[in-house]
């Protein structure tokens, strides 16, 4: 026999949440981070030298192009971002275009599993362009991208 006094009925409001009218998804800090230690370490393993000059170049080359995203993730952290008026995507180094919600003709997510991996890509379809977004730019789950764009993408009308 229960004692305990009876919970009250969740009012029809409690739990549901208004879906959002706008939202940004940007590159996962912790990536960023390790980006700008591996330049560092290869840098320094560049710096220590190689005897051979192939090492050096190899080196060097990662170096560069772990300083090049990590850059890349500085000036631009938001890679996708989502309001009333459409989604706005991070395109080359520094640049951005901004979709109209009638453009965009699909939006999934693709999963692939390997043998040990998992990986998740999001991807935004407007028919002449495909963009893809991984875990790691979004900074969150892609599915968790994928509800909230089209609770955004049904707010804003047709």
């Amino acid at each position: 026999m229960d004692i305990r006094a009876p919970m009250p009925d969740p009012s029809p409001r409690e739990g549901v949440t208004e879906a959002p009218t706008s939202a940004a998804w940007r590159v996962d800090k912790r990536f960023t981070v390790a980006k700008w230690a591996g330049a560092a370490i290869f840098a320094l393993a560049a710096a220590i030298g190689f005897r051979d000059p192939g090492q050096l170049i190899v080196v060097g080359i990662a170096a560069v192009l772990l300083i090049v995203l990590g850059v890349r993730d500085l000036l631009a952290p938001v890679r996708l971002a989502a309001g009333p008026e459409g989604v706005t995507v991070a395109t080359g180094f520094r640049g951005r275009r901004t979709i109209p919600w009638n453009q965009v003709e699909h939006i999934k997510v693709d999963a692939r599993r390997g043998m040990l991996l998992r990986s998740q890509v999001l991807e935004l379809d407007t028919g002449d362009q495909l963009y893809f977004f991984s875990v790691n730019e979004l900074g969150a789950p892609c599915e968790e991208v994928v509800d909230t764009l089209v609770r955004i993408r049904s707010r804003s009308g047709p």
